[in-house]
């Protein structure tokens, strides 16, 4: 589901989610839903801060009687800065640490999966990849969303053997949980079921 709505096609020139994250943070500071608050942050630090001081985004500038301000409040500025950075963070950390990790092997060291059925071939196609990512990296990369990218990569990548590519798209999917269960914290938020639990809970 995820990489059928990033890729959804755009609507009115907009591009998906339709929406600038910077009107879902301010609802949601103005409807008191601390719920919206880590994942706005985390697709707004997607955006320089030099674009959204400047507010003249094309979903900024969408006029309607109900939308929220387009602009990011001081008290924001700090978390806005420490999200960026985390996300930044975790996307050098993918690259770097586990598709690394995945692709060190040599005739002297075994191979990074115990199971893998061609060591050789599986080492040399993770090199490969890793290499083109750091060439690649982008830092207004969703880094959530590019671990997905380069799982499907691999999944599809007929010379990685089955069981690694089993295995990485495993570890992949534990990484981007966690990195998501991360997201309250870096702003001092509660983890997510205790935000949940407060706001969206179904108790009068």
């Amino acid at each position: 589901m995820t990489m059928t709505a990033m890729t959804a096609p755009s609507v009115n020139n907009l591009t998906y989610p339709y929406i600038h994250p910077l009107h879902v943070l301010n609802l949601a500071r103005e409807t008191d839903v601390s719920v919206l608050v880590p994942s706005a942050l985390y697709f707004l630090s997607v955006y320089p801060l030099s674009e959204i001081l400047a507010g003249d985004h094309p979903k900024l500038t969408v006029t309607h009687p109900s939308r929220p301000s387009s602009e990011l409040r001081p008290a924001d500025l700090q978390s806005y800065t420490l999200m960026h950075q985390y996300r930044l963070q975790i996307g050098l950390d993918f690259i770097r640490r586990t598709c690394t990790k995945w692709s060190a092997s040599s005739s002297s060291s075994p191979p990074p999966n115990p199971s893998c059925t061609t060591p050789g071939e599986c080492s040399k196609t993770f090199s490969r990849l890793t290499s083109r990512l750091q060439r690649s990296w982008n830092p207004k990369s969703a880094a959530i969303f590019f671990m997905l990218q380069v799982s499907h990569e691999a999944m599809s990548t007929a010379h990685i053997c089955g069981t690694c590519r089993k295995d990485f798209a495993e570890e992949v999917e534990e990484l981007r949980l966690k990195s998501w269960d991360a997201l309250p914290g870096i702003v001092g938020l509660p983890p997510w079921t205790e935000l949940v639990n407060r706001d969206l809970s179904t108790e009068a």
